[in-house]
């Protein structure tokens, strides 16, 4: 068992040397150009920007791979990153090195770092180089990107101005950044000479007013201590503010002096209501409730006499609500106001026409008017003052002028003019007597006149018309009216006396004999 155990090993140990020895000889078939030469660590200033072209090595047409072997060829003009392993074959001929080169390469000269592009310093802290922030090794700072002067750290720094700044680190000159100076000196803040308040507001430092924003407030000119917000203000005081911009405060102060108002007093409102036919004049002033200010004007519908009275005149002002508006003496407190609200029961007249025409066989009176009713009242001229009693009878061509009273008692100011227009239509005519043959059986309609516009009556005073298809009566008296084209009927009628026409049948012998031969 132990010498086929050990005849094993030594067969497996003389098939690896004789694979070792084929891939030896297989490898050195392909690639046949030596391994290229050079440092495997190479140190670059970042400031030259260093490529893959950069690199020293040795050797015949020399590529450089991402890989020991197989990988990804790198381009000639590849920037070079630190810390970075970069490896070198020799591909003379198209052939390769059994072996790349392995480099890695180390970049010194980075620019500083903890640098600002932009950075603000307070004007009044005079600041210089030496307050620039920027961190690394042999810190320089010059007045140009490239060139330019080397600046000491006791250069006061200029308002606007871009300072560069390098650093050296073994042997490299980094490349420079630029930090750009903005001087902050916040300027004296703007402020009104004087500010007012209403006392009503509690007005404190939080409502003082400056142009600028970010104000803080003092209780004198050299006080170190900013007053709370919340501090009420003193009538009469002056305040000192300064302006401030991310932590700098300016160095003067402005001052304001604070004025306390006291609010004014335009009384309690309330109202006038009147009819308008009984308004007289009235000053608005003495309506108004509590203890207004005499101070104040009035504003409304139209404009009142009197001054702070507000006198309000019937015929000249119009009703609605009149507004007393008192200001206060500084115009610090808003204005107070009261209102009067001027109800004026008006009245619109009544309605109708103008002109209104009545037939005069219906006796029409002043209640025949329209309209009519018992809030209407009608009078016999623009003014009078007694109404007309609803009996009375219209005259023809008489102008009526119509008030109406409304619900809550008021008599309207304007009148409804109407014109009472009395038809009085002709009775028709024709021939007192008229004759009509019995045999004819004459009726009404053969009466005439005639037509649809012709009434005839069996009597002077009778209101029922006789129907056209009566018989007439031989000697009787028939009264005829007309109506006009208004509707009304004549109150005069036409008498027409019917005359039948009865003649007696002729005589002769009851019996009459006739001969043939006269062929009767």
């Amino acid at each position: 068992m132990k010498k086929e155990k050990f005849s094993l090993n030594i067969n497996t140990i003389l098939l690896f040397f004789v694979l070792a020895f084929l891939s030896h000889e297989l490898t050195y078939s392909q690639c046949v150009n030596p391994t290229p030469i050079g440092n495997t660590s190479q140190i670059f200033c970042d400031s030259n920007e260093p490529k893959i072209e950069n690199f020293i090595v040795s050797g015949g047409e020399i590529a450089w791979f991402d890989a020991p072997s197989g990988g990804t060829q790198y381009d000639k003009l590849l920037r070079l990153e630190n810390n970075k392993t970069y490896y070198a074959d020799d591909i003379t001929g198209g052939s390769c090195s059994p072996n790349r080169l392995a480099v890695t390469v180390t970049i010194n000269g980075t620019p500083p770092t903890n640098t600002y592009s932009i950075i603000g310093v307070c004007a009044d802290e005079n600041a210089t180089i030496a307050d620039l922030p920027a961190t690394g090794t042999n810190i320089e700072w010059y007045d140009a990107k490239t060139g330019g002067n080397l600046l000491s750290d006791s250069t006061p720094l200029v308002n606007g101005v871009t300072y560069y700044v390098q650093q050296t680190a073994n042997g490299c000159t980094s490349k420079r950044l630029g930090t750009a100076v903005i001087l902050i000196a916040p300027e004296t803040p703007t402020v009104a000479p004087t500010q007012t308040f209403c006392a009503t507001s509690n007005p404190t430092v939080d409502n003082l007013k400056a142009i600028e924003n970010n104000v803080i407030w003092y209780e004198s000119e050299m006080a170190s201590l900013p007053l709370d917000i919340s501090t009420a203000l003193i009538n009469g005081e002056d305040y000192w503010a300064t302006q401030e911009s991310v932590g700098c405060e300016s160095l003067e102060r402005a001052k304001t002096t604070v004025f306390i108002d006291t609010p004014p007093n335009a009384g309690i409102s309330s109202s006038l209501n009147e009819c308008e036919i009984d308004l007289v004049t009235t000053n608005l002033f003495d309506k108004l409730g509590g203890s207004p200010d005499i101070t104040g004007v009035w504003t409304g519908p139209s404009s009142l006499s009197g001054g702070y009275l507000g006198t309000f005149e019937p015929g000249v002002n119009s009703s609605g609500t009149y507004t007393y508006t008192v200001k206060s003496s500084l115009g610090a407190c808003p204005d107070a106001s009261a209102n009067v609200a001027v109800v004026i029961e008006v009245v619109t007249p009544p309605t109708g026409p103008t002109t209104q025409t009545f037939c005069e066989i219906e006796n029409p009176t002043v209640d025949s008017l329209s309209p009519s009713g018992n809030n209407i009242n009608w009078y016999d001229s623009d003014n009078a003052t007694i109404p007309l009693t609803k009996t009375a009878a219209l005259v023809d061509g008489k102008v009526y002028y119509a008030t109406i009273t409304n619900t809550s008692g008021c008599e309207s100011v304007l009148r409804l003019e109407v014109t009472a227009n009395i038809e009085k239509p002709l009775p028709p005519t024709g021939a007192a007597t008229q004759t009509f043959c019995e045999i004819n059986n004459p009726t009404i309609e053969n009466l005439s006149p005639s037509g649809n516009e012709i009434n005839w009556y069996d009597s002077d005073n009778a209101t029922t018309p006789l129907t056209k298809t009566a018989a007439l009566v031989d000697g009787k008296v028939y009264y005829a009216t007309i109506t006009n084209t208004a509707g009304c009927e004549s109150v005069l009628r036409l008498e027409v006396t019917a005359n039948i026409e009865k003649p007696l049948p002729p005589t002769g012998a009851a019996t009459q004999t006739f001969c043939e031969i006269d062929n009767p």
